[in-house]
């Protein structure tokens, strides 16, 4: 890591502690390389106040909350490969940008506890069990995305729900259609089931995912966020976008009758 991006971590670590914001621990994830320098000290403070600590989790999430910054189809480039695969998820036809993020994320916390050396029996039946339910909801989206060509899907923070892109915004009245929404009621039916240390995760990561938000809405910005340059070149990439579409919709009301 170069020394710019050093600064800028350093720099948004004092931005962290001085808002009092919840410390991520991010550990040495494949794809997620970039945001290794804040490991150490992340990790010793939340271990300190938790107890719990679950990189995989805590740092896709880290990533759903960036993507809010720009498309949600760029939030694929964050999403570890190893979580891809246990997920069962084919990158070509199922993006994370396909599902609401939130449940996702939330069902994600308790399939991370999958990794701890100290599970029981009891522990991996149940976590095996929410997995099974989450991965025959995306593959549900898998077929239909293929089958219907609908493999582009955009999410409004606003409805809070996924829709087709080009679709007017359904509102709540397609909650009943939305298969992550009917995964995470799978997974939050299993709740019963959980150990005491599921449960106080499963809680523990609705609750610093509300910090995060509400920390962020407190500043008013993404100050520190946008700096960096995979940041940077994602939002580059949109307004070039933008500007093609423009000048091409520019042309054809410029042709004649």
């Amino acid at each position: 890591m170069n020394e710019e991006d050093s600064d800028y971590w350093n720099t948004h670590q004092i931005l962290w502690q001085k808002e009092r914001m919840p410390l991520f621990p991010l550990e040495d994830i494949p794809g997620l390389g970039w945001m290794d320098v804040a490991s150490a000290k992340a990790d010793s403070v939340l271990r300190e106040e938790t107890r719990v600590v679950v990189p995989q989790y805590q740092a896709l999430r880290l990533a759903c909350e960036l993507s809010d910054l720009f498309e949600l189809d760029d939030i694929y480039a964050f999403c570890p490969e190893h979580i891809r695969k246990k997920l069962e998820i084919d990158a070509m036809s199922v993006r994370l940008a396909d599902v609401n993020p939130h449940f996702f994320l939330t069902v994600l916390g308790i399939l991370a506890l999958k990794d701890q050396e100290e599970l029981d029996d009891h522990d991996i039946a149940v976590k095996q069990t929410v997995r099974e339910a989450l991965t025959k909801r995306l593959q549900t989206i898998s077929r239909r995305a293929l089958s219907t060509g609908e493999a582009t899907v955009s999410y409004s923070r606003a409805g809070g729900r996924g829709r087709r892109a080009g679709a007017a915004p359904r509102g709540n009245q397609g909650d009943e259609r939305d298969v992550l929404s009917a995964a995470y009621h799978d997974a939050t039916n299993l709740l019963p089931k959980l150990t005491d240390t599921e449960h106080a995760l499963y809680q523990w990561g609705n609750s610093e995912m509300r910090a995060f938000r509400e920390w962020r809405e407190t500043l008013g910005t993404t100050v520190g966020v946008r700096a960096h340059p995979l940041v940077a070149q994602a939002a580059e990439e949109r307004r070039m976008r933008a500007a093609r579409e423009q000048r091409r919709r520019g042309v054809k009301r410029q042709r004649p009758l």
